[in-house]
């Protein structure tokens, strides 16, 4: 009789200790399980089958949290593709982790075709897409189960709201840092894609959470309340093709100047001449190449406001990744006819201890005597905001909301403070102030700082001959038309 009890007490603690790592551990399971069925080779369906009883235990871990949070917070997208799409989606990552420098190089034959449904608890909704891999490094590639992806819908069609967007893993982004720091931006009114968590299940295999990010389109600024008005940037395909040659032919430091990249339009369309959406569209590549090129000054091309704002909370939550040049999206406005900011990609993390950061567009304004004015005035207005209760008590409402969603997947996150945004605000107005004392001037056409961006050309003859250095291409684009092709 005593042995029984000993065996019953024992068997009870076991299943107790199972039932809090399953509980507490689902990440971890689905993980260690994803891992495992993708080393099955042989006899893969019988492997698959031996290893049910752990895809069970992980999607039963994450099921039981997943009920307590709404679908309106976190909706559940799924992803349907066939075989051969996926086979083709794993050939790619596998070339990709298997090159040296593992820089994921996308072409225009990379897209599959997909089916999704979308539930956000105000009813499900089907939309044909294509689909394929996106990211630069291999951290969106590594995660065997969360890899990430740019999705595109198919005949105009939406969901949530949105016809274009990308999904990833929510370490990609820093967690619950991006979002906080997007909810800023538009907080102040500056424009940031939207961006929110999902629960992702392909083929009906449950992935877990994924971050979902709005892609550069016009309902972007349109539910921001602008007009629509064409996204630009510096085209940086070019830039990861000479890194990667760089690393394959074991030369470093070889780059091209921004000045020799080429400008794209998200979402070009057609070149239609006559029509106000290319004339936008060439108005807007017009202004920043001529600015890069050194013919027209900064505050003929930038919006002094809108720059200023995103220059502000970009520094109090150490943006600097976002302040890079070719992670710098901007939306030409057709009313005011300039170039606004639109926070992305930021890297944030208010904890860092960062100099002034700068954009291509602020380092070359922070001279100019009416930009130095108009920053002033809204770093008065964003002070009133970090430093009122009720941005507190949002701020806080905000991050509980975010780490909430993501502790269901296991997520163990570091919890931000209000007083560490004020702290950092303050620190960004010593900066300022003592930048300031600085002379301005009538116009900063003639800064130093602004010939600096202008003219700094790593490329030098001397360098190539002296290192037998290759470029992946030696000839300046001359296109003026250049649509996204692989976005």
């Amino acid at each position: 009789m005593k042995a029984q009890y000993i065996i019953a007490l024992m068997f009870a603690l076991v299943l107790g200790a199972s039932t809090h790592i399953v509980y507490n551990n689902p990440e971890t399971l689905r993980n260690y399980y994803f891992s495992l069925s993708q080393s099955c080779t042989l006899e893969r369906e019988y492997c698959i089958t031996l290893l049910s009883p752990l895809k069970a235990l992980s999607d039963t871990a994450f099921e039981i949290k997943r009920k307590n949070i709404s679908l309106e917070k976190l909706p559940i997208l799924r992803i349907y593709m066939s075989d051969g799409a996926l086979r083709k989606i794993q050939k790619k990552k596998t070339s990709t982790l298997n090159e040296k420098g593992r820089i994921l190089l996308n072409e225009d034959d990379d897209w599959v075709k997909a089916t999704l449904l979308a539930d956000d608890g105000k009813g499900a909704r089907k939309a044909r897409a294509q689909i394929r891999l996106k990211g630069d490094w291999a951290d969106h590639l590594q995660d065997s189960q969360r890899l990430s992806f740019r999705i595109k819908l198919r005949n105009n069609d939406q969901i949530f709201g949105l016809s274009k967007f990308s999904i990833q893993a929510p370490n990609t982004r820093d967690n619950h840092t991006e979002p906080l720091f997007l909810d800023m931006m538009r907080m102040v009114n500056v424009l940031a894609p939207r961006y929110y968590f999902v629960d992702v299940r392909i083929n009906d295999m449950k992935i877990g959470i994924m971050a979902l990010e709005e892609h550069f389109t016009k309902t972007l600024i349109e539910s921001q309340g602008g007009r629509e008005g064409p996204i630009i940037a510096v085209d940086e395909d070019l830039i990861w093709r000479q890194r990667h040659l760089n690393v394959l032919s074991n030369q470093s430091g070889l780059h091209y100047a921004y000045r020799d990249y080429p400008i794209k339009v998200f979402k070009a369309g057609k070149f239609s001449p006559g029509t106000i959406r290319t004339q936008h569209n060439m108005r807007a590549m017009s202004l920043l190449r001529d600015f890069m090129d050194g013919l027209l000054p900064a505050n003929e091309v930038f919006d002094a406001d809108k720059t200023s704002r995103w220059w502000i909370i970009s520094n109090i939550w150490h943006g600097l990744h976002g302040a890079v040049t070719h992670n710098v999206r901007f939306y030409f406005n057709p009313i005011t006819g300039l170039l606004e900011p639109i926070s992305f990609d930021s890297g944030a993390d208010p904890r860092k201890k960062e100099k002034l950061i700068n954009s291509i567009a602020t380092r070359a304004l922070i001279s100019d005597i009416n930009f130095r004015q108009v920053a002033l005035e809204n770093l008065k207005q964003i002070t009133d905001i970090i430093t009122s209760d009720e941005f507190k008590e949002d701020f806080n409402h905000r991050q509980q909301e975010y780490m909430e969603t993501l502790a269901i997947d296991g997520y163990k996150l570091h919890k931000f403070s209000a007083d560490e945004m004020r702290l950092n605000h303050s620190d960004f107005i010593r900066k300022v102030e003592k930048k300031f004392t600085r002379p301005a001037k009538e116009t900063a056409s003639d800064e130093s700082n602004e010939k600096k961006v202008r003219a700094a050309d790593p490329v030098k003859p001397i360098y190539i001959l002296k290192h037998n250095g290759q470029l992946y291409t030696h000839l300046r684009s001359s296109v003026f038309w250049y649509p996204d092709h692989a976005e």
